[in-house]
């Protein structure tokens, strides 16, 4: 697992027009998700051997989850 340089203790988020970030709910699950080591979780245990799309697993997943997350937060399925 990679080791933290940096420690997040608390998150604030705050936006002066409600159109600045248009996917602003997904930033504090995705900050946990990368905290509990997920990514790394998925780089260790996937092994797509020599399939197109293997770089990047971590990173890859990470994304499909983001992105089902946006689909249930905004109801666009």
């Amino acid at each position: 697992m990679r080791a933290s340089t940096s420690a997040l203790e608390c998150l604030i988020v705050t936006f002066d027009d409600s159109n600045a970030v248009s996917n602003s709910g997904l930033i504090l699950p995705i900050t946990l998700a990368e905290r509990l080591g997920l990514r790394d979780l998925f780089d260790l245990h996937i092994d797509l051997e020599d399939r197109p799309g293997r770089a990047n697993v971590g990173r890859r997943a990470m994304a499909i989850i983001a992105s089902i997350l946006h689909r249930i937060y905004f109801g666009r399925w």
